[in-house]
C-alpha cells in the first residue's frame, strides 16, 4: 500500500466517479418510480440467469500462494446455482490451468453475448487480486493462471458492457482488493447499472478462507441464517449485511456493496426463500469460554439451553456445545478515538497515520501523506500509539 513515491492527487478521479454516480442515481430514481407504480415483486429468476465464474487458485508460478482443490467452496456455489435451476448451458465455470488471461477474456466476451436482453448476468472470481500502487488510480488486476499476464478489472467491466445485451448484472469477487470493482463500475459501466458485492474494500487484502464465497453459497441455498428479519425472504440487502457482519467478525475485513435502487438489483431483490427457520440464537457472534480463556465463537445451533458453536480460526472438528454461562457478548468497542495519531502496520513496517473511525471492532485509518483512496479498514493489532525514534 505504501510506496516511497509522493502522494498523487485523486481530485480528478473523485470528480469522474461523482459524476458517474450522479448519472446512475438519476437513472435509478426514474426506474424506481416506474417500479413503484407497477407494484411488482422483485425476485431472482435462475432460469434466465447466466453465470460466469473463474476460480483461479493455482498458478504457473509455484512461488505464488495457491489453495488445494479439495477445499474449494466455489465448487459448492456452482452446484447451488444448478440446484436452484440455472441451466447447465448458462453456467461457464473456469478453473486453474484453463484460466489463462487470453482464454478468460475470449470466453467472457463470447459467453456474455449469448444471453438475451431480459436475462441476468452474474460474474464471480476467486483467487488473487493485485493493486498497482505506482498509478494514482490504483488499478486492480485479477490473477490468471499465467501470472505474467494482467487481467484488469476494468477490462472485465468493459467486456460485459460491450457484449452482454441486457442490463441486469451483478459482479462478485472473493480476493484481495475486490472492492475496486465498484470503482470500475463507476468509470466504465456506461449503460448498465451494475451491482457489486465483494469480499473486501478496494484498498484492502482478503483472507483465503472462503468465508465470503460460503456466504454467497448459503444465500443461494436459502440458509435461514441470512433471513435477518425473519419474514421468510432472503433479500440482496440481507445478503450484503450478513456478508459484512460475517467478514468483519470472522476475517477482520469489510466487504463492498453497491446496490442499484430502482433497478433489478435493488436492495429488496429476493434472492431465495429461507429453507425453514433458524434455531434460537443461531447466527449470533459472541465470545466463548474454554479453560478460562475467551475466544470468538459463532452459534450454529441450539437445543435444550445448549449452543453448538464454531470457534473462529479453528477447524470445524473443534465445534462444540456450550452452556449459556460459557457465552458472553463480543465487545467491538475500541480505545482509540477518531482523529487519534497512530502508527499503522503495512507489509511488516509501521507508517504514521490517523484513525478516521471505528466500526465492528475495526479501525478505518488514513496514512499520512497519502490520499483517501488508500484509507483502509484494519484489525486493532495493526494500530499502535506513535513510538519514539
Amino acid at each position: 500500500m505504501i510506496t516511497s513515491e509522493p502522494a498523487v492527487s485523486g481530485r480528478m478521479l473523485f470528480r469522474r466517479i461523482a459524476t458517474a454516480a450522479l448519472l446512475v442515481c438519476t437513472s435509478a430514481l426514474l426506474c424506481a418510480t416506474a417500479a413503484s407504480a407497477q407494484g411488482t415483486r422483485n425476485e431472482w429468476d435462475p432460469k434466465s440467469t447466466w453465470i460466469f465464474a473463474a476460480g483461479i487458485i493455482q498458478y504457473d508460478d509455484k512461488s505464488i500462494t495457491s489453495w488445494p482443490d479439495h477445499s474449494r467452496v466455489d465448487d459448492k456455489m456452482i452446484q447451488a446455482y444448478r440446484n436452484r435451476g440455472v441451466p447447465d448451458e448458462q453456467i461457464l465455470y473456469i478453473k486453474n490451468k484453463d484460466g489463462t488471461r487470453e482464454e478468460l477474456e475470449e470466453q467472457l466476451a463470447e459467453f456474455a453475448a449469448k444471453a438475451g436482453k431480459g436475462d441476468t448476468f452474474i460474474f464471480y472470481y476467486s483467487g488473487h487480486g493485485s493493486r498497482d500502487y505506482k498509478q494514482p488510480t490504483r488499478p486492480v488486476s485479477l490473477m490468471t493462471y499465467d501470472t505474467e499476464e494482467d487481467w484488469r478489472m476494468a477490462s472485465v467491466v468493459k467486456s460485459i458492457v460491450k457484449n452482454f445485451p441486457g442490463n441486469r448484472v451483478l459482479l462478485t469477487a472473493d480476493c484481495c482488493y475486490s472492492g475496486a470493482l465498484q470503482e470500475e463500475v463507476y468509470r466504465n459501466a456506461g449503460r448498465i447499472p451494475m451491482a457489486v458485492l465483494t469480499s473486501s474494500k478496494a484498498s484492502s487484502t482478503s483472507t483465503g478462507n472462503w468465508t465470503f464465497t460460503q456466504v454467497l453459497t448459503d444465500a443461494i441455498n436459502g440458509s435461514p441464517l441470512l433471513d435477518l428479519n425473519g419474514d421468510g425472504d432472503i433479500t440482496l440487502q440481507e445478503v450484503a449485511t450478513y456478508a459484512d457482519d460475517e467478514m468483519s467478525f470472522m476475517e477482520g475485513q469489510r466487504t463492498t456493496y453497491l446496490p442499484r435502487p430502482g433497478t433489478f438489483f435493488s436492495p429488496g431483490l429476493v434472492i431465495a426463500k429461507a429453507t425453514g427457520k433458524k434455531a434460537p440464537r443461531a447466527g449470533e457472534r459472541l465470545e466463548g469460554e474454554d479453560q478460562g480463556k475467551w475466544y470468538k465463537v459463532k452459534i450454529l445451533d441450539s437445543k435444550d439451553d445448549k449452543f453448538l458453536v464454531t470457534w473462529v480460526g479453528w477447524a470445524k472438528s473443534y465445534d462444540s456445545w456450550l452452556s449459556a454461562d460459557k457465552l458472553r457478548p463480543y465487545d467491538t468497542t475500541l480505545p482509540m478515538k477518531n482523529g487519534t495519531a497512530v502508527e499503522i502496520e503495512w507489509r511488516k513496517k509501521w507508517w504514521p497515520g490517523t484513525v478516521v473511525k471505528s466500526e465492528r471492532g475495526l479501525y478505518m485509518v488514513r496514512y499520512t501523506g497519502y490520499n483517501d483512496i488508500d484509507n483502509e479498514w484494519v484489525v486493532p493489532k495493526r494500530v499502535r500509539a506513535p513510538q519514539a525514534n
